[in-house]
């Protein structure tokens, strides 16, 4: 020691430490390199005491140690250091056990301690292995020093400190606290092949294994447990078999064998950790045999464990008790996929043993080890050595087979034990091969106790990814269900073949399979037995395979030969072959030829098996024991000589069709013998013979000829003889195939001619209708020139046969003879045909009396009117009566002019008239003006609509005629022009609805912008106003006019709404002087426009909800308008004239006819009160315009009653007497009265009307009686000199309206009302006729001029309106006779320019005039099943004809054979749809059809609403419309439509107007989208299904219309457009409104009805959406489909239906909703998978599909951490397990892993637990693949893996949901090349 050196002192510097206060001064002098060891050793026992007195938390503590480690150097410091981290460890869960019940962990100073720092406080030992490797052995003693410690601690308080439960506690503390160390170096894959690991495993083992005192049992149980814990959570190994993985199970399978461990444990959890490690071992084995490893270790381990016995039971019980059911299926998956004969010994064993100790086996869950087991069966030598394990195969098989079925009958049975494998995954902690093995047997038992369990289509080829499929399908051969058993045969049999065939299967198993099926033979009835032979047997044959071949033809031919022989049977020498016939060896041979099938190369075999028998049978008619057979053909055929016989023929006739050409040629010698040699064949023998033959012939392998003198003649000969209808219809068959040989040659023409004179024609007489049918079917095939050789020589003969006895089968024969017509008729018949039958109709019609005086009067008119010779006087009323009659004057088709708008003379009459025509001379001309100039553009503008350019000029004239509007200076002009524009759009309306409401859109913007004046005190209009706009008469035709066009433009909501209130304003606002003065005409016309209005606007099927609450409201506003005594007469009159104008109260919604009877009633009030008070009336009180209006409306509404209810209906009788008799009352009181006669014609129109329409629907005596004296009173009136004008006047208006005259004509402007004129027809006498005729001609000023020019005038108006109605009623005298329909189908029929028959035909040679004839002939009679029948045979006859026909008008024919039966309907459908392309009736009758179905949802049967909703219905509706189908189904491409070349040029095709397109589609909407009751509802949610979809299959995919710019083009484009619109608008938005009834409870239909109307109509995401901020089950259908067609972007899309439908958990949705939500989404993802797949090559497309999907998952997995984000504990959780359950394990089990387990498509009830187990292995498969090599998927690999690792972070410790992502991480984590994610998921397991 120097001089400057101070002496140290040890125990100085001891007590210098212990004086330390300061947890930072302790830990430097621990880093210190001058301190001492035991000063170091004073320093950490300083630093506990503080820990302990808690002056210092323990996190301080270990940081402060931990910084001091690091820092020094010195080794006995090291030990030190690590001493004082393991006295804290043990103080720290010391104190967490004396103050867990009253401190907190943060005020106990507890650490949680973790593998990293990423995851919190790192455990100190782990930091000490990692930084300083060489204190490994410090850590190791370290341990052994905690160990003794827990000793200790155990010990001195085990008695009076601490009871059992705290040991247990202090116990799983200490673990807990050291487990991230163990896990560490137990876990981590960096150290399993380190010392570290085995060294520390073997510490942990021998704490387990070697004996211990009593009190260290605790830590003892708890360190097993932890062990247990470790080898459930080890990574997959998928390359080898880890060494320290299988150490460490060796060592716990040791360890449970210690006798010790059976001590100390108690005997529940001595169970429990013995079934835990068996289970686990069991997992490690499926595991190794899922990745091809060997799983021998792991079944040694297996077998050891399961025969321990528990050392201290007295019964000496295995202490492993897993479930069976568990067990079993795992055994026998390790049984097929064995690779060593030691693993399936112990296999076996362990199945034997297992099958003993269970005392009640599911049969279910035993059967899944049949494959298996016949398996070792199959590759086991028999009796070698002692193993004997074919031996103990086939025991354990009797075993199962003694078992019996085993199955409760109501399954709870096997619900109950697949709820018990659920809960053993759960509390065992199952994952991986093992969890889908349970998952797997739990779908079985759940799927097998179902009615009629479904499979897997087999249409693929591709083979499972695992074994599992062939194991449990393999119990549903044994069902107790046969139809189960044949399913499940089919479904078994492609798995055995395509896994054997596949070249990636390692095991083949074809034979196991073959003896299963031979086992199943003797536990199936014969039926099962049958089909197993003949369809299950051969399908195991395989080109490649000749084993199997071998062994299945081995099998059929001992069937064949036979398997015994006896003394009768025995073969002699020198005698007769011995028959060995039995009913096997009829199938046996039937199984050899299913066998070449498949297996060309056993021809040898079979042709050696038919030859022996053809020998054997030849052999026994020589020698005279061969089977004898009467007269008749009859033999014995419950032999079973006969059965095999019929094998063999059937064989036979077989191989020709299959293969004629390979095998004709050897059979036919053989067939021939048979037929020549073989006496005593059976007709059923004979029949197959002739098919063979026949077969051969068709295959043209041999001369129908030469087969016909050989062998077929002495076979027909035969058959007639013995008068067989079996034989003789084969024979017709090979007769037909005669017709078809298309040999040019004299000789085979005189054989035809033999067969056709000779055989064929006596079969058509013959008494069995088979033979018949058969002989005419034959006969249909020769050409129609032979036909005609044996038929009656007269075509009416032959059709008058039928008509008296036919059947369905004289159909082709018509049909062939037709089409011979159709093809050699003239040219001319088709193309002049329509030119001709005018002419004949113009010359028939000149001699019509009725014809004579209409056209002649109307000549007279307007010569008069152009020549300018009328009286000035009259000039304004005839050019009124010119409207109307120009369609019927002759002068319209004079030399030199068109016909149309073109027409310069046309032209000139337009101008003239608008200059003339005057119409206020009485209120009936005036509102009758619109439809005069409809009735004039009626006349010339359907002429022109047909010509190119008629488009353009309509355009033109509207042009023109806004031009005179513009340049009008006198009111008149102006308001004849404004009624003119209304009149033209009305007709073309009728057209082309688009077009019309296009010009009424404008006309209707600019009457009211100019012509409307504002309301007194509004503001003024922007607008110039017009300065006729206040002339009386011009706002009167304003106001007609706007209701007019109004009709037009129905849809629109918001024109209409302006226009109501413009023409409601007209009404109220009349509050002036001369508000009652009657010749207020504006008052009268805003009065009259509103009322018809909102009158069409009740009875339009189109209306909107808007429009719809729009009339009601104003209806009624209007009521109480006419009930206010303010209202001024001719608001009043006109608003109730205008509600009677279009009356309708049945087919309209029910609101309407409500609305309608509040008019009514308020009417029929005021006639009452007018009757009762005599026509006193208190103006002050009543108007007498509203009393006027009163009997308009009573009129009109009984009548419409009539027109559509039965007029009997006892109901109706008392109110409609009433109304009657309120009618004629009114009537008698108002004759006298001064006041009342100038409105006299207000009472008598109406009630002459009335008797009009009631003659018109009862043609009674009385009816007649009354409406005779009607007219002769009238008459009289008229011509009688003392007759007031005012009386002549009446009178006149009068007999018009007795002619057929309405003059309130409905404001609609749909098409024309349906006339009918009991004076014009044919049943008035001619004298009253001409009498009425003279009247209106007198008073009109035509023979003289009259006395009264007003009445001159309204009586000319009233002659053209007469003319009109003969006009139309000679238009529609063609579709009278029908009689059913309607007078809507009567216009339709009629309006058809083609010719009423086919008179034109010759009577002796044409066909298809007869059958013409015949229809009509037909429908005369009652209708009968035989009158059906031949309906059936002429419809279909003439639908097999090619396009087109000669023109005929059917409409009417078959409008009357519809109602003959269904069949005939539904034939008349089918007729008109083929055909309606070249006929203008049968597209009228189709449309009618569809119109009557739209008005009725009760029309016709259910089979023809079907029809009528596909494609021959609506469907050729919108071909005809110019929308082609774009759509065609692969089985609908190869037929094409048949059709005569060079017909274009003479047919033009039919057209349908889009108005009526669009009328027929709207109709049917409205009409399927509702039902009253729930069958209604279904029966039309399936109509409206077919519906859309065939507009689906027509209206374009893409937004883009055609760009062309002709007129056709541009008018499919409107009509497109329009469809598109209702479509949206009628069915997209309803079922996407939540509120509507319709989609109450959206179900599947309605998914679909969306579906396809979405892909029709909608092209834009947010049409599809009404609310963006809610994501409902319809707006999620309705985005995924827009996804699905590529019109919305499918990333944004998709992850807001999966958040908003499936990761809400305040969702409430249905299973159903749920299930149709998931379908879409995958339906969505599937097309962007396909679509992504086809950019690029075509090479790469499969692992771009691959990338794609991963894609997707990827995209989930962020939904899902998104989801667990935003939600909170529980929340968050519930909602990723349920994104989990629905989408994401539905996607993996769609894309990878469809097709496993079954097929139902609903999948049955499962449980979560099952269900996250399935999951854990699929999609744990899923994500390892992606990493394969060569894949080039690494990338999406990590993404997926990262994104699980987030999720696992953010759910719940400990939830399922966790532990299942966990699993998956598992399966993942050893082939992840990335080292950080490779970590981090280690430190998650």
């Amino acid at each position: 020691m120097s001089q400057n050196e101070f002496a140290l002192h040890r125990f100085v510097a001891i007590r210098d430490v212990a004086d330390i206060t300061t947890i930072q001064r302790l830990c430097q002098l621990l880093g210190s390199k001058a301190t001492l060891p035991v000063v170091a050793s004073t320093a950490t026992n300083t630093i506990a005491a503080l820990v302990r007195s808690n002056k210092v938390p323990l996190i301080d503590a270990l940081n402060g140690l931990h910084n001091a480690f690091l820092i020094t150097t010195n080794l006995q410091i090291l030990s030190v250091i690590v001493r004082g981290v393991t006295d804290l460890l043990l103080d720290s869960a010391e104190a967490s056990l004396r103050n867990a019940d009253t401190l907190s962990k943060q005020e106990l100073g507890t650490v949680n301690f973790t593998i990293h720092a990423s995851r919190g406080q790192v455990h100190p030992y782990i930091l000490i292995a990692k930084l300083k490797p060489e204190c490994w052995a410090l850590l190791l003693s370290e341990l052994d020093h905690v160990f003794l410690h827990a000793s200790s601690y155990l010990d001195s308080f085990s008695v009076d400190s601490l009871s059992v439960d705290s040991q247990q506690s202090y116990s799983a503390s200490l673990l807990n606290l050291f487990a991230p160390f163990f896990d560490t170096f137990l876990l981590s894959p960096s150290h399993w092949d380190t010392f570290q690991s085995s060294t520390l495993l073997h510490r942990l083992l021998d704490l387990v294994n070697l004996p211990a005192p009593e009190y260290l049992d605790p830590l003892r149980a708890a360190t097993l447990s932890y062990l247990l814990t470790v080898s459930q959570r080890h990574p997959l190994p998928r390359a080898n078999i880890p060494g320290p993985r299988y150490a460490f199970l060796s060592s716990l399978t040791s360890a449970c064998a210690n006798p010790d461990l059976h001590s100390f444990l108690p005997r529940d959890d001595l169970r429990r950790v013995a079934t835990t490690l068996e289970y686990q071992l069991l997992a490690s084995a499926c595991e190794a045999a899922h990745l091809g490893l060997s799983t021998f270790p792991y079944i040694r381990l297996l077998a050891s464990l399961s025969s321990v016995v528990d050392a201290a039971d007295d019964d000496l019980a295995l202490i492993a008790a897993p479930q069976f059911e568990i067990l079993w299926p795992a055994l026998s998956y390790l049984l097929l996929d064995a690779q060593t004969a030691q693993d399936q010994e112990a296999v076996v064993r362990m199945m034997r043993v297992a099958l003993e100790g269970v005392e009640a086996a599911s049969v279910v869950v035993v059967n899944v080890a049949l494959v298996p087991l016949f398996q070792v069966v199959s590759e086991a030598e028999e009796g070698k050595g002692k193993s004997g394990l074919r031996e103990r195969a086939v025991e354990i098989i009797m075993r199962m087979e003694r078992m019996g079925s085993g199955v409760s009958g109501d399954g709870k049975g096997e619900r109950g034990l697949a709820k018990k494998i659920t809960s053993k995954i759960e509390s065992f902690g199952i994952a991986g091969t093992l969890a889908y093995l349970c998952s797997a047997t739990c779908d079985l038992l759940t799927r097998y106790v179902q009615d009629n369990p479904n499979f897997p289509t087999t249409t693929s080829s591709s083979a499972p990814r695992t074994t599992l499929p062939l194991l449990f399908t393999t119990p549903f051969l044994l069902h107790p269900s046969p139809t189960t058993r044949l399913s499940s045969s089919t479904h078994f049999l492609h798995l055995a073949t395509v896994s054997a065939s596949a070249s990636s299967s390692p095991t083949n198993h074809r034979f196991p399979t073959l003896l299963l099926l031979l086992h199943l033979l003797r536990h199936n009835p014969p039926e099962t037995q049958t089909h197993l032979l003949l369809v299950c047997l051969p399908q195991l044959v395989h080109p490649a395979d000749p084993v199997i071949t071998a062994r299945v033809l081995r099998v059929a031919t001992a069937f064949v030969e036979g398997m015994h022989e006896t003394s009768a049977t025995r073969f002699k020498p020198g005698g007769l072959a011995p028959y060995r016939d039995t009913h096997l060896a009829a199938l046996g041979v039937r199984v050899v030829f299913e066998v070449y099938r498949r297996q060309p190369r056993v021809w040898r075999q079979l042709r050696h098996i038919i030859g022996e028998w053809v020998k054997r049978r030849k052999m026994a008619t020589v020698t005279g024991k061969g089977r004898s057979a009467g007269a008749k053909g009859i033999a014995n055929i419950e032999t079973a000589e006969f059965g095999v016989e019929v094998a063999v023929l059937a064989t036979i006739r077989d191989l020709c069709v299959l293969k004629p050409h390979e095998t004709a040629e050897e059979l036919l010698p053989f067939l021939a013998t048979l037929l020549q040699t073989v006496s005593g064949l059976h007709v059923a023998s004979l029949c197959l013979i002739v098919e063979a033959l026949t077969a051969c012939v068709r295959a043209q392998v041999v001369e129908p000829r030469a087969s016909w003198n050989v062998l077929m003649r002495k076979v027909s000969d035969y058959a007639v003889n013995i008068e067989n209808a079996a034989v003789l219809c084969r024979v017709c068959e090979f007769y037909g195939l005669v017709a078809e040989k298309g040999e040019e040659t004299e000789t085979y023409f005189e054989f035809k001619q033999i067969i056709l004179t000779s055989h064929i024609h006596p079969l058509l007489s013959h008494p069995s209708v088979p033979v018949r049918t058969a002989a005419l079917t034959a006969l249909a095939r020769f050409p129609a020139s032979d036909i005609m050789t044996v038929l009656v020589d007269s075509p009416k003969r032959l059709i008058a046969s039928l008509l008296n006895h036919s059947g369905p089968q004289h159909a082709g024969v018509l049909s062939r003879l037709l089409q011979h017509e159709v093809e050699c008729m003239r040219r001319g018949l088709f193309k002049a045909a329509a030119e001709r039958e005018k002419d004949k109709a113009n010359v028939a019609l000149e001699g019509d009396e009725v014809r004579q005086g209409g056209q002649a009067l109307a000549d007279v008119t307007l010569s008069a009117w152009d020549g300018g010779t009328v009286n000035p006087g009259l000039r304004s009323g005839y050019a009124m009566a010119v409207l109307f009659a120009f369609g019927s004057a002759k002068d319209r088709k004079a030399e030199g002019e068109g016909q149309g708008l073109k027409s310069g003379r046309f032209r000139r009459y337009l101008q003239t008239a608008l200059a003339d025509v005057a119409a206020p001379d009485h209120l009936l001309v005036r509102v009758a003006a619109v439809g005069g100039w409809a009735a004039l553009f009626e006349a010339v503008v359907r002429g022109v609509w047909e010509e190119d350019g008629g488009e353009q000029l309509v355009e033109e004239m509207v042009v023109e005629l806004r031009k005179e509007l513009e340049g009008a200076t006198v009111p008149s002009v102006c308001a004849n022009v404004v009624l003119a524009l209304a009149g033209f759009v009305s007709t073309i309306h009728c057209i082309d609805v688009s077009t019309a409401a296009t010009h009424a859109t404008r006309l209707i913007r600019k009457l009211l912008d100019e012509y409307i004046l504002p309301a007194p005190g509004s503001a003024p209009k922007n607008v110039v106003t017009s300065s006729l706009a206040s002339s009386e008469e011009v706002r009167s035709a304003v106001a007609i006019a706007l209701g007019r066009l109004t009709a037009c433009v129905l849809m629109d909501e918001r024109v209409v709404r302006e226009v109501v209130e413009a023409l409601m304003a007209g009404v109220v606002n009349d509050r002036g002087e001369n508000r009652n003065d009657p010749s207020n005409w504006p008052n009268f016309a805003h009065g009259y426009a509103l009322g018809q209005l909102v009158s069409v606007l009740a009875a339009s099927p189109s209306k909107t909800s808007g429009t719809a609450s729009l009339a009601t409201a104003t209806t009624l506003s209007l009521v109480g308008q006419v009930g206010s005594p303010t209202t001024s007469f001719n608001s009043a009159l006109g608003a109730l004239m205008g509600l009677a104008s279009s009356m309708v109260v049945v087919g309209v919604d029910p609101e309407s006819v409500m609305t309608t009877r509040a008019v009514y009633d308020t009417s029929l009030e005021l006639l009452r009160r007018f009757v009762s008070a005599e026509g006193n009336i208190d103006e002050s009180e009543t108007s007498k315009g509203a009393v006027l209006g009163a009997v308009w409306v009573v009129s009109a509404y009984v009548e419409s009653r009539w027109e559509n209810d039965d007029v009997g209906a006892k109901e109706q009788a008392p109110e409609r007497e009433e109304a009657w008799g309120l009618l004629e009352k009114a009537i008698q009181i108002v004759a006298p009265m001064r006041d009342w006669i100038p409105y006299y014609f207000h009472f008598l129109v109406p009630y002459a009307q009335l008797l009009h329409s009631r003659l018109a629907r009862q043609a009674t005596a009385a009816n007649l009686t009354a409406y005779n004296a009607q007219i002769q009173a009238q008459l009289h009136l008229a011509s009688a000199p003392a007759s007031s004008s005012v009386t002549r006047l009446c009178a006149t208006l009068t007999l018009g309206t007795l002619a057929g005259v309405r003059y309130l004509d409905g404001g609609s402007p749909a098409g024309e009302i349906a006339a009918w004129s009991y004076l014009l027809g044919s049943d008035a006498t001619r004298e009253t006729r001409e009498r009425v005729w003279d009247a209106l001609a007198r008073m009109a000023g035509i023979a003289n001029a009259p006395k009264d020019l007003k009445g001159g005038r309204v009586a000319s108006v009233v002659l053209g309106r007469v003319v009109e109605v003969e006009r139309k009623v000679r238009r529609e005298k063609e579709g009278r006779g029908a009689g059913t329909g309607g007078a809507s189908a009567f216009m339709m029929g009629s309006s058809s320019t083609e010719p009423r028959d086919y008179s034109r035909l010759a009577v002796p040679t044409s066909y298809l005039r007869a059958v013409f004839d015949g229809c009509w002939e037909l429908v005369q009679r009652p209708a009968s099943a035989d009158n059906s029948v031949v309906a059936s045979i002429f419809l279909e006859s003439l639908t097999m004809l090619p396009t087109p026909l000669p023109s005929v008008n059917w409409f009417s024919l078959l409008t009357r054979l519809s109602s003959i039966s269904l069949a005939a309907h539904l034939r008349a459908v089918v007729f008109a749809s083929k055909h309606a392309v070249a006929s203008v009736s049968l597209m009228e009758f189709l449309v009618a059809q569809l119109l009557a179905f739209a008005a009725d949802s009760t029309f016709g049967d259910r089979e023809v609403r079907l029809l009528l909703v596909n494609e021959m219905g609506i469907g050729k509706v919108l071909e005809l419309a110019g929308i082609e189908r774009w759509r065609v189904e692969v089985n609908e491409m190869e037929s094409k439509e048949e059709r005569r070349r060079g017909m274009d040029a003479v047919m033009k095709k039919v057209n349908v107007p889009a108005s009526r397109c669009v009328e027929v589609v709207g109709g049917l909407v409205g009409m399927l989208k509702s039902g009253s009751g729930v069958d209604e509802q279904d029966d039309r949610k399936e109509l409206l299904q077919f519906f859309i979809a065939t507009l689906s299959n027509h209206l374009p995919s893409s937004a883009e219309l055609p760009t062309t710019t002709t007129a056709d083009a541009e008018n499919v484009s409107t009509l497109v457009a329009e469809l598109r619109v209702l479509i949206h608008q009628e069915i997209v938005v309803p079922l996407l409104s939540p509120a509507h009834s319709m989609s109450a409870n959206i179900s599947g239909k309605d998914a679909q009805i969306l579906r396809c109307a979405i892909e029709c109509s909608v092209f834009d995401i947010k049409d599809s959406l009404l609310d963006d901020g809610l994501m409902t089950t319809r707006n999620a259908l309705a985005a995924c489909e827009l996804v699905r067609l590529a019109r919305a972007e499918a990333t944004e899309w998709v992850t807001r239906v999966v958040r908003g439908r499936m990761l809400d958990i305040l969702t409430e949705t249905s299973v159903g909703e749920e299930e149709l939500v998931v379908d879409c989404i995958m339906r969505a993802m599937d097309a962007d998978v396909a679509r992504q797949a086809e950019i690029g090559p075509i090479s790469g497309r499969r692992q771009k599909e691959e990338r794609t999907r991963l894609e997707w998952v990827v995209r989930i997995l962020d939904m899902f951490i998104l989801a667990a984000g935003v939600g909170a504990g529980a929340g968050a959780d519930r909602a990723v397990k349920r994104g989990i359950e629905g989408m994401l394990r539905r996607v993996v089990e769609r894309w990878w892993w469809s097709g496993e387990n079954g097929g139902d498509e609903v999948e049955p009830e499962r449980e979560v637990v099952d269900q996250f187990a399935e999951l854990t292995f699929t999609f744990g498969e899923v994500v390892y693949s992606a990493g394969a090599v060569g894949a080039g998927l690494e990338g999406l690999q990590e993404q997926i893996v990262k994104r699980l690792l987030i999720l696992a972070d953010t759910i719940a410790t400990t939830s399922l949901v966790q532990r299942c992502l966990i699993d998956v991480l598992r399966r993942v984590m050893v082939n992840s090349g990335n080292l950080l994610v490779s970590e981090e998921m280690w430190k998650l397991i």
